[in-house]
């Protein structure tokens, strides 16, 4: 038996995220993130697999951060890495605007609306509100159950106190219009 040398590493990488690698049964196990030296695979632990598999969205910017294995003995050199932590940079970029906002957009994460949807309404309406002009103006942020199942996916249009409407649980091809004559009035 050859002798091995493991040794242990922290690791931050930022890039593109590509998606999922599946296992035979076909659970997600590790993620595909690509980065200026090519396409890495991550392990992605149990705790972080449902959160990450929800609201990650395939070509966003994304930073990981976790502890890298490197297998070292005499006949190869194995590396493996294992995320610890992941953060959408699209999202959490968001945040910083929010107090300056005059609407928000809350768009439901749960399972029901996830799969008839709401997964890529969050990037397709931060692409609408940027062609619009109005990514300044609005937030978007996800949130839980909106009580209207039957309906997915499902938004919430929030707007400042100081019009006269404050929640509108509208259809997600409505908002651009509706938030055009609520930003210019």
């Amino acid at each position: 038996m050859a002798k091995q040398d493991l040794r242990l590493s922290e690791f931050e990488l930022k890039g593109k995220f590509l998606g999922f690698f599946r296992n035979k049964s076909g659970k997600l196990k590790h993620l595909r993130l690509l980065i200026a030296a090519g396409d890495v695979k991550i392990k992605v632990p149990k705790k972080l697999r449902n959160a990450a598999s929800l609201y990650l969205v395939p070509g966003e910017e994304i930073s990981i951060r976790g502890v890298s294995k490197r297998k070292i003995n005499k006949n190869h050199n194995k590396v493996k890495l294992k995320a610890k932590f992941i953060k959408s940079a699209n999202f959490f970029s968001k945040q910083n605007i929010e107090e300056h906002s005059k609407a928000k957009i809350l768009i439901c994460q749960k399972p029901r609306c996830i799969k008839r949807g709401g997964k890529n309404l969050v990037s397709k309406l931060e692409k609408t509100l940027c062609q619009q002009g109005l990514q300044d103006q609005v937030i978007i942020k996800r949130s839980g159950c909106l009580k209207r199942c039957s309906k997915a996916p499902n938004c919430v249009l929030e707007m400042s106190a100081k019009k006269s409407s404050d929640n509108h649980p509208v259809h997600p091809k409505k908002i651009i219009s509706l938030l055009e004559k609520y930003v210019s009035s």
